[in-house]
């Protein structure tokens, strides 16, 4: 797989070493440790998959495991992000910004799914990972550091000091929780999903910095940096996740996919490949998606579950579940159920 067609901003890392500068340690050990260099962080070609995930255990190796990704995202806020930054603050409503994010989210999104999904009452921003971009190490800083990030922008959008929010973590709550606890409000862990859950009734409020022109021209940025990055044959995977929804008849098939994003079949396999993945791992990754989430639903019969993910059998669900989960679906539903009181 050729990194360099999955390289990540440079404003990612020179942020990093900003904060570990303004903690008092030293920018220059964290290089020596993730064995970059300054020319590696500011080069307008930004860092590598492998290069960052080195960045960041330095980081975490050298200022210790504090919250590295709550930090992190707190000093992102939607101006660092470009063309697709611009075009989210001169939105005209809450609902157009979510809709940019989601179209353009991979000129940014390097590793990480994003999709808007629709439930009563609300919105929730869901975030996932690409195991071949986001190794087990680093995931929820990476996920931490991007949730942080979408909270900080849609208060600076909606013009609050607080958001009337949920905060859902896939992962195990940290030791750190009571601060990111501070910081976003109510913060729930071990959950089915990542995700940022958002009262819909505010969706079409009119933002306060809502500029027509500054999006037209935004918007024009953004297409042309898509469609390099598709000849690139860089962010297939994250729209093919974003395809990858459950319906009444189960998911779409790998033709099914190729044809919505007028591709061939073959097109499509090769340039997953290309971009270290297979159809097959992004079906297992909605699988595991959805299965915590349809155990979420206590009403709702194992095998049910298996049948609607396209197991014919409980226990072939319940060995892939454990595979990707680490344990068993009876196992997962008993923890969450707990999880998710207030």
């Amino acid at each position: 797989m050729d990194y360099r067609l999955q390289s990540l901003p440079s404003v990612l890392p020179q942020t990093y070493l900003e904060l570990v500068s303004e903690l008092g340690f030293s920018p220059r050990e964290v290089l020596r440790k993730a064995q970059l260099t300054t020319r590696d962080v500011n080069s307008a070609n930004g860092l590598g998959p492998a290069q960052y995930e080195r960045l960041l255990l330095a980081v975490r190796d050298t200022v210790g495991d504090i919250g590295i990704g709550m930090e992190m995202g707190w000093r992102l806020p939607p101006t660092a992000f470009g063309a697709l930054g611009t075009a989210i603050l001169s939105s005209a409503t809450l609902r157009d910004a979510l809709a940019l994010t989601e179209k353009y989210w991979p000129i940014y999104g390097i590793g990480l799914t994003f999709a808007v999904r629709q439930e009563p009452g609300l919105r929730a921003l869901e975030f996932n990972t690409l195991p071949v971009l986001v190794p087990p190490a680093v995931r929820p800083m990476v996920l931490e550091t991007v949730v942080t990030s979408m909270y900080r922008s849609t208060l600076a959008l909606v013009g609050l000091t607080a958001l009337p929010c949920q905060v859902w973590f896939d992962f195990e709550e940290p030791p750190y929780a009571h601060e990111v606890r501070r910081r976003l409000g109510d913060v729930r862990y071990g959950m089915p999903a990542t995700q940022l859950r958002l009262d819909a009734s505010r969706l079409d409020q009119p933002l306060p910095m809502a500029n027509p022109v500054s999006l037209r021209q935004a918007m024009a940025q953004c297409e042309d940096e898509m469609a390099r990055q598709s000849q690139a044959s860089a962010g297939l995977a994250n729209l093919v996740q974003q395809l990858l929804a459950l319906g009444d008849g189960g998911y779409p098939n790998l033709e099914s996919v190729a044809q919505t994003l007028s591709l061939s079949s073959r097109t499509l396999r090769r340039r997953l490949n290309d971009e270290g993945v297979s159809y097959l791992e992004l079906l297992n990754l909605a699988r595991a998606r959805d299965a915590k989430t349809l155990l979420m639903q206590p009403h709702l019969e194992v095998q049910h579950i298996a049948e609607r993910l396209g197991y014919r059998h409980a226990a072939n669900f319940a060995r892939a579940f454990k595979a990707w989960v680490g344990e068993a679906p009876g196992a997962y539903r008993l923890r969450s159920s707990h999880a998710t009181l207030p």
